[in-house]
């Protein structure tokens, strides 16, 4: 079982005589240093509309900063492990997806996210990058913030209240609640709820847990999904 210490230090008023305590505050934006390099693991399950069985993939996605930028940094993913399962069968892959690099920015996203730049029809876990997004604001314990993120073809709306700060696989992390409304131009919304912990130094992305769901006429229904992404920790 994974044991989460959170602490929340934030006192309703100060001891009488002493000075109000400071509101802790978190600057929920993404940093990037030249050669940082973080590995996840990843599994979603998925049911489509008019089916009940499930689909799942799971696999290994690494992130690493090739170089900064003044917008933030380009950033290489490769993947290993990735599977696909239906019915509990394996559905397995003609191949690896392959590495490819985009420039990400500040809120933690690539810049071309959501457009034909970013997605690849031979790869059926892009978009992954979706769980890292950040208000890029500073944000007090306790507090509920609202964010919104375009890039040409997509427009992402976010509401979220940083619940905690504490430890979780190593690292001082912001424990943070999401609700956000992916719009791309030519497709349905979808709307993810989870929750996430970030880096509090740099806003790197160290879990993320929840839900996502769409729905149109012409999928037939509803399509639910279940996942989790999470780092990779040190042996």
């Amino acid at each position: 079982m994974i044991t989460v210490l959170l602490a929340t230090a934030v006192l309703a008023a100060a001891p009488q005589g002493g000075a109000a305590a400071a509101a802790i505050e978190v600057n929920l934006a993404r940093t990037y240093k030249a050669g940082e390099s973080q590995a996840y693991l990843h599994e979603m399950s998925m049911t489509l509309p008019g089916m009940e069985e499930k689909i799942t993939m799971s696999g290994e996605v690494i992130w690493k900063v090739a170089e900064t930028t003044p917008k933030g940094a380009k950033v290489e993913a490769s993947y290993k492990d990735v599977k696909m399962m239906f019915g509990g069968e394996d559905a397995p892959l003609d191949e690896q997806p392959k590495s490819r690099t985009l420039e990400w920015d500040a809120f933690g996203l690539p810049m071309v996210y959501g457009t034909e730049a970013a997605n690849d029809d031979e790869n059926p876990i892009a978009g992954l990058e979706i769980f890292c997004i950040l208000p890029n604001q500073k944000i007090a314990l306790g507090k509920e913030f609202k964010f919104t993120w375009n890039s040409d073809d997509t427009k992402v709306e976010g509401n979220g209240k940083l619940i905690a700060t504490g430890m979780l696989y190593e690292e001082h992390v912001a424990k943070v609640s999401m609700e956000l409304t992916e719009s791309p131009k030519n497709d349905v919304s979808g709307k993810y709820e989870y929750t996430a912990y970030f880096n509090t130094e740099n806003g790197k992305l160290v879990k993320a847990e929840g839900s996502y769901v769409t729905e149109s006429e012409e999928m037939g229904g509803k399509l639910t999904a279940d996942f989790v992404f999470k780092k990779v920790r040190d042996k």
